[in-house]
């Protein structure tokens, strides 16, 4: 142990008198390997490998904090130092194993934070994106400071932009009025008989309360500084429950009478030629509806679209976009649509946005033969409301039918809608903000059966960044 001590002290005398010639991190590596680590105590050793880290020498970094971990297996700086190094030196599945160690054993938000963020780069630079930006979201959670957590946030944004598979993940709880989409009369006019008859059953309104959740998924196969092509897959689902008031209406509905599920698939291909201001995109997309558990329809929808930038911010996005609609259930019809949006630029009151959109439906059922004309404006104020940012948005829809199955001559419906979503970002967690939005729609029908009304509340979660 004496001729330990005495060689060790040889070497700490020699760097001193040499400094050029070797740097304290490397004679302390030297001396862990060679089995002298046990002259240093743990503090000591603890800054010779925050020091060699600093120094850009990752090996012997590693070196001293797997010595340091030997010792004590939770010793948390030297966990963080340990997998810092071997991301450093490329050895990943190391990295991950010492912040996951380091994240087990923290103690404070802050202790999280760090071996949060740690672990994140180490996925990352494994090219496992989609998991570091887990991690990013749990370094955003247990941020020490504002400081940190906009840091967290801009890393999570980096790599968000280089990952190729994007999830998007949708829940929702709403309850609703009129789930069925029933007529808001007890009675009606039909047929063209001089009288009203009683409405029974699911052709009434019944309220109950939506369940909604689904997915969506995007995985880049091409990219470039011009262009952007992406596949796509979507999963959205509602189910539903009678409110004892809407059982006594119909007593032999049931919820899951009108549930639905859509599946759809496709492909999404943007570019920018040189020079130009407008971004084009192109796009076709199918998918499957199911109602109330059974195969409803089968749909294919192409669309070709620009987005046009404007001076002062702002941008104009037309659009033409194709439907087909077949299957078991549901009538086919051939759609065609032709849309205009304009979104404003934020200003200290907040962002306008206008949209339109005109809709031209062929077919030889009378329910699935119609044109209508759509306005929309979103408004997003700029200072929160009642703590939360908030999104007023108001819609007009005028529906011509040439043809009613249910009483003679054509049908014309004019609804309108308006809403109000309220996201409260200081409540969010992991970076997900939970969303209160209220909503009305009515619509005014020359049949008597369609004039329909629905009152909602819905809770649900978006992203915060």
């Amino acid at each position: 142990m004496f001729g330990l001590l005495r060689l060790a002290f040889r070497l700490t005398l020699f760097l001193v008198m040499r400094p050029m010639l070797l740097t304290v991190a490397a004679v302390l590596a030297w001396v862990a390997q060679a089995g002298f680590a046990q002259v240093l105590t743990a503090d000591e050793t603890r800054r010779a490998a925050l020091d060699a880290l600093r120094a850009q020498m990752p090996a012997d970094a590693l070196l001293l904090s797997s010595a340091l971990v030997d010792r004590d297996p939770q010793d948390f700086t030297a966990l963080l130092i340990k997998a810092r190094a071997a991301r450093d030196l490329g050895r990943y599945h190391l990295a991950n194993d010492a912040a996951q160690t380091a994240w087990a054993t923290a103690d404070t938000d802050a202790e999280r934070h760090a071996s949060a963020l740690i672990r994140a780069q180490a996925l990352a630079s494994d090219g496992r994106r989609t998991a570091a930006q887990l991690w990013l979201r749990r370094a955003v959670e247990y941020a020490p400071d504002d400081q940190a957590r906009a840091l967290a946030i801009r890393d999570f944004r980096y790599v968000r932009a280089r990952n190729p598979l994007a999830v998007d993940l949708r829940f929702g709880i709403t309850p609703k009025s009129n789930i069925n989409n029933g007529s808001a009369r007890s009675t009606a006019r039909l047929f063209g008989l001089p009288f009203d008859l009683q409405l029974r059953g699911a052709a009434r309104a019944l309220s109950g309360i939506e369940t909604a959740a689904g997915a969506g998924l995007r995985y880049r196969v091409s990219e470039s500084r011009q262009h952007a092509t992406d596949l796509q897959f979507n999963l959205d689902s509602r189910h539903y429950r009678l409110t004892d008031d809407a059982r006594a209406i119909a007593p032999t509905a049931k919820g899951s009478d009108f549930a639905q599920t859509v599946i759809a698939t496709g492909v999404l291909h943007r570019w920018t030629p040189e020079g130009a201001r407008a971004e084009r995109q192109v796009g076709l997309e199918a998918g499957r509806l199911w109602y109330g558990g059974d195969p409803y329809a089968d749909f294919l929808r192409g669309s070709v679209g620009l987005t046009v930038a404007l001076p002062k911010g702002a941008r104009l996005t037309p659009a033409i976009g194709l439907e087909m609609n077949r299957g078991p259930a549901a009538p086919w019809s051939d759609v065609a649509r032709v849309s205009l949006g304009w979104t404003a630029a934020a200003t200290k009151a907040g962002q306008l946005s206008l949209s339109m959109a005109v809709t031209d439906s062929r077919s030889d059922v009378a329910s699935a033969e119609y044109a209508d004309v759509t306005l929309g404006m979103d408004y997003a104020l700029a200072r929160p409301l009642l703590g939360a940012q908030a999104l007023v948005s108001f819609d007009l829809r005028d529906r011509a039918y040439p043809r009613s199955a249910v009483a003679p001559g054509p049908r014309d419906d004019r609804s309108a809608a308006a809403a109000v979503s309220l996201t409260f970002d200081r409540a969010q967690y992991m970076g997900f903000a939970p969303v209160v939005t209220l909503s009305a729609r009515q619509n005014a029908s020359t049949v008597d059966l369609y004039d329909t009304r629905d009152i909602g509340i819905s809770v649900g979660f978006r992203s915060a960044f």
